[in-house]
């Protein structure tokens, strides 16, 4: 907090370590930080370097994560988002990716608990009033820069939200070392954070690596008939195993 304004902020704090590849990745979150400015990405402030950690100065947003947000939705309502409210956070989310790849940057961990919600009012944060609330994509410790030509190896992100090619590449199926990926990483992940919104829990739901990976090359997932035309069109053209067929923006 700012002592002089009342103003709070908020603090992602890292440890420093002798890790070489790690100090790296903290680095390259803080170049890429510095030069975003879009109304649905965490707003990026400076930072501290102490002995111990680096400390990020990130603005402070009042709600929780939309994971959080979607517990505890669906404990008020039984039920998981409705369309209205996946339509109104994914204008926003999808508004934020499209600025980060217009600048030649890739997420590699969009997920439900890497998005935040800031909401205008107390009475709205009582209420958990999502549609008065604006998204931030947050967390850019796996982001780079990757030019539209350009592919990516790293095999970064959780498993549950990973492009087909990166979960290849993590489960070491064979001929994968060599394979790359591009851009439509995050489309996909975008795709199943939309799946969860709606559903409540990931299109691909599995006990262990090896079913998770088998039922994203078959495609193995369930679209509920009471959903419009239009959100299975636009879920279905973000889950494509092949990137080709992926939508592209």
């Amino acid at each position: 907090s700012d002592k002089a304004t009342n103003h709070n902020f908020a603090i992602k704090q890292i440890e420093i370590t002798n890790n070489k590849e790690f100090l790296k990745y903290i680095n390259n979150e803080i170049d890429i930080l510095k030069q975003l400015d879009h109304p649905n990405i965490v707003k990026f402030i400076e930072y501290i370097k102490s002995p111990t950690h680096y400390n990020l100065i990130m603005e402070y947003y009042n709600n929780n994560n939309l994971s959080d947000n979607l517990v505890k939705y669906m404990d008020a309502y039984k039920k998981p988002f409705d369309e209205n409210i996946v339509q109104y956070l994914m204008k926003q989310i999808v508004s934020g990716l499209k600025y980060l790849h217009d600048k030649d940057i890739i997420h590699r961990d969009i997920s439900l608990v890497n998005i935040v919600l800031d909401l205008d009012s107390e009475k709205d944060e009582a209420n958990n009033n999502i549609l008065n609330s604006r998204v931030k994509i947050i967390d850019f410790g796996f982001a780079r820069f990757l030019s539209k030509s350009a592919l990516a190896h790293s095999t970064l992100g959780v498993p549950l939200y990973m492009d087909p090619i990166i979960l290849k590449k993590l489960n070491k199926k064979k001929n994968s070392e060599s394979l790359g990926y591009d851009r439509k990483c995050d489309i996909w992940s975008l795709g199943i954070i939309c799946y969860e919104m709606l559903i409540g829990k990931c299109p691909f739901d599995s006990e262990n690596m090896e079913e998770l990976v088998n039922k994203v090359e078959i495609g193995d997932y369930f679209l509920p008939m009471n959903l419009s035309e239009e959100t299975i069109s636009f879920i279905s053209g973000m889950l494509q195993y092949d990137p080709k067929n992926r939508y592209n923006r």
